[in-house]
């Protein structure tokens, strides 16, 4: 897996000028480079107990059947979450796309397609089913911008997606099971539009649309972010599904761009060759993050957390637009972990498809591995780990919630969440009030006396403390020198309409605990005074250190303890998960699980 193109060279070779721009895979971000995505060879270079699509027609034959109701799902999705966020975005580039949205929308009759799989053992129990999603759309959509009718023809997802299923879940209380999906990288988005194709590219509609599709995808399903759904053998009990890393991070990689020449000027100018960089930079899209690397101030280093050796970091060239969609400058290519360490400070071709033989200039960049060993204190460079799993609110909300975290310069926000409503007590104080209502009608109560006495609003048994689950984990490089002054901030912000919020309250946790004692993992329970109630975020902590180290080569770290790998006889051999070097103790004993259900687990959690 992760091999590129045979057209392009090894990421050792002794070339001075290394050039993947012109066969690289691309990023959903990105603008396409046609021909260039080798997805069937891909496939014939994956391994060689992947079970291929003859022995999988029976998986596409149910998604077939289940196409009808997953067509119902996605409308919901495209009007409700899409839209809003697409015409956000629109907004910013030109006031006058606000109003853009889809008129029509239907998923059409051609299904996705299972093309691979592949089956493996995890060391935190259970199967790893890797598999190779590709969806050629036939679907039928019509967007409607500045008062014109823009219809879209063309739509094509594919990507690798993985499914981890734990019938036990060995690091839980009680009797629990779930199934976990993600992608490993970005799926690559493709689309075209019909009528007035032209006018999909004027204020930057075309790369709106496929930024925000592809955003709302990294969001929920593209590590370090998955879905996880847990059900109780117990009392029988399916419970909210949970957004959050599946597994411990894995490693960090930090980059910093140390030279750009030749890249052209992304303005117009009447000089072709011009190549002003003030506003040029180079994007680094991994996984959920992306970094723009200022051309014009090299030196910055950004640190990237990794989650399985085989994610790609893509890296591309852009100029900085404030009125349309940013400029496409060139690609410098799709990379593995792996990969990427070998191209340390090497010359790299941009690909300008844009200029004769496509030579979009060269950057440079210094890569840096490091493995994360959970528990432990470095001397210098180290990654503080916060797993957030719900908030209670002793008052009610009237908007969603979220938790911001700062770490010196950096700031993570999770994503807003409603609170959650116990449907079995709101079940229960129903079936009551019904009861009372025929009480009182039998006893001759007037029915406006019944209707006024029997409603919801102010009932103490309703009026308990809001929980929100936020059930997400933000991870932290942080220097030891650092700890000793630093802390983390942590604000509970209530987000209100029109994209206005409320800090509700602030706490701060002072990281000086962990240079005291690395090996504890803290959990908290923080409480915040508001001006409208008192507020308890439970949470724990707990600080990786970050070792300098080698990339692994072919997605296997050295120290990573053994899975099975499946083969086709049946028999097991050992493979490397491609997860994580974790120490020598299991992650499953200690300091990593989906928050928020391991207490939900025993005592039963409501449904939202």
């Amino acid at each position: 897996m992760g091999q590129a193109c045979s057209a392009c060279p090894s990421p050792g070779s002794e070339e001075q000028l290394i050039d993947y721009g012109a066969t690289a895979e691309r990023s959903a971000a990105d603008e396409p480079v046609k021909n260039h995505y080798h997805f069937v060879d891909y496939m014939a270079k994956w391994t060689p107990d992947t079970v291929g699509p003859e022995a999988l027609e029976w998986v596409n034959k149910l998604i077939e059947i289940l196409w009808p109701e997953m067509d119902k799902v996605a409308k919901h999705i495209v009007h409700d979450k899409i839209t809003p966020r697409m015409q956000d975005k629109a907004a910013e580039k030109l006031a006058r796309l606000k109003d853009i949205r889809f008129s029509h929308f239907t998923l059409g009759t051609a299904t996705p397609r299972i093309t691979g799989l592949h089956v493996s053992t995890t060391p935190y129990g259970g199967s790893k089913v890797r598999m190779m999603v590709d969806y050629q759309s036939d679907m039928a959509v019509e967007l409607l911008a500045m008062g014109m009718k823009i219809g879209m023809r063309q739509f094509h997802l594919s990507g690798e997606m993985v499914v981890l299923m734990r019938p036990k879940m060995e690091d839980y209380p009680g009797n629990v099971g779930g199934c976990t999906m993600y992608f490993v990288n970005r799926p690559r988005i493709d689309l075209d539009f019909t009528g007035l194709a032209n006018l999909a590219d004027l204020g930057g509609i075309k790369g709106i649309v496929r930024q925000t599709i592809g955003d709302m995808f990294a969001e929920k399903l593209v590590l370090p972010n998955a879905v996880t759904n847990v059900f109780g053998f117990d009392d029988l009990t399916v419970y909210p599904p949970v957004l959050g890393p599946p597994h411990p991070p894995v490693a960090a990689l930090i980059i910093k761009v140390v030279k750009a020449t030749g890249i052209r000027d992304g303005d117009f100018n009447f000089n072709p060759f011009a190549t002003k960089v003030e506003d040029n930079y180079v994007k680094f899209t991994f996984g959920d993050s992306a970094w723009k690397a200022p051309i014009g101030n090299l030196g910055q280093e950004h640190t990237f957390i990794v989650m399985d050796t085989m994610q790609k970091m893509s890296i591309s060239v852009w100029d900085e637009d404030t009125i349309t969609a940013d400029d496409f400058l060139g690609h410098v290519g799709d990379f593995t972990v792996s990969e990427l360490e070998t191209l340390n400070g090497k010359d790299l071709q941009v690909h300008d498809p844009e200029r004769k033989e496509g030579r979009g200039g060269i950057m440079q960049m210094e890569v840096s591995f490091y493995n994360v060993r959970p528990f432990k204190l470095s001397s210098e460079r180290n990654m503080v780990v916060m797993q957030f799993q719900e908030v209670l609110l002793h008052f009610k909300p009237e908007g969603t919630v979220c938790a911001r975290v700062k770490c010196g310069a950096e700031t993570r926000t999770t994503r807003a969440t409603k609170p959650m409503v116990s449907q079995i007590k709101v079940k229960t104080v129903d079936s009551v009030l019904q009861d009372m209502k025929e009480r009182m009608k039998k006893e001759g109560v007037q029915e406006d006396v019944v209707e006024r006495v029997t409603k919801h609003e102010g009932l103490q048994a309703l009026s308990q403390a809001s929980r929100v689950p936020l059930n997400v984990n933000v991870s932290f490089p942080v220097s030891t020198r650092d700890m000793e002054c630093q802390s983390l901030e942590i604000e509970i912000v209530l987000m209100l309409p029109k994209k206005k919020e409320h800090v509700l309250g602030v706490y701060k946790h002072s990281m000086k605990v962990f240079l005291n004692d690395p090996e504890k993992e803290h959990d908290e329970k923080l409480d915040i005074k508001s001006d409208l109630g008192q507020i308890e975020v439970k949470a724990s902590m707990f600080i990786c250190a970050l070792e300098m180290g080698s990339a692994p080569v072919g997605g296997k770290l050295k120290e990573s303890p053994g899975t099975e790998k499946v083969d086709k006889q049946g028999t097991n051999e050992k493979d490397g998960p491609g997860e994580g070097s974790h120490g020598k103790e299991s992650p499953r004993k200690r300091g990593w699980r989906i928050p928020f259900l391991g207490k939900a687990a025993s005592s039963g959690s409501s449904s939202p």
